[in-house]
């Protein structure tokens, strides 16, 4: 048991805040936003933006440290997106992942081709198996 006061508190509290990462998910379902705030907002710094237009114009103050993105969208489909906020250049590597109900291998493949590091199928039924693929596309792109 460490106070407040003690050095062994203050580094673990100091390195909690610096790994905690922030996620982005860029998806226009209130349904399955609730499900990805409720599941991700206790690990992770969580924004979420509706559309394509909207994470346009707030990316530069949100910065995060990976996008979760739908890809079927209405104004501006993910695949699409992620090619535009590719083309930031502060932006150019930022890890992303597809959250997508389009289950098709040639869709998994056009996602992967499009530059996501990995596609997930929702509904997610192993939110573990989910988390551990979040861990390590952040791992694998902080190297």
């Amino acid at each position: 048991y460490h106070t407040p006061a003690t050095k062994g508190y203050d580094a673990f509290v100091g390195d909690h805040l610096l790994a905690r990462k922030r996620l982005l998910l860029i998806e226009d379902s209130p349904e399955t936003l609730l499900v990805f705030r409720t599941l991700l907002q206790e690990d992770f710094d969580f924004t979420a933006c509706s559309s394509c237009p909207e994470v346009l114009s707030q990316i530069e103050t949100l910065s995060p440290d990976l996008l979760l993105m739908d890809i079927a969208m209405a104004e501006v489909n993910g695949v699409d997106c992620l090619k535009r906020l590719r083309a930031i250049p502060k932006f150019e590597n930022i890890p992303a992942i597809a959250v997508t109900a389009l289950a098709y291998p040639q869709d998994k493949r056009d996602c992967l081709e499009a530059g996501f590091q990995a596609v997930v199928v929702k509904p997610v039924l192993n939110f573990e198996e989910f988390r551990r693929l979040i861990d390590s596309t952040l791992q694998s792109s902080s190297k």
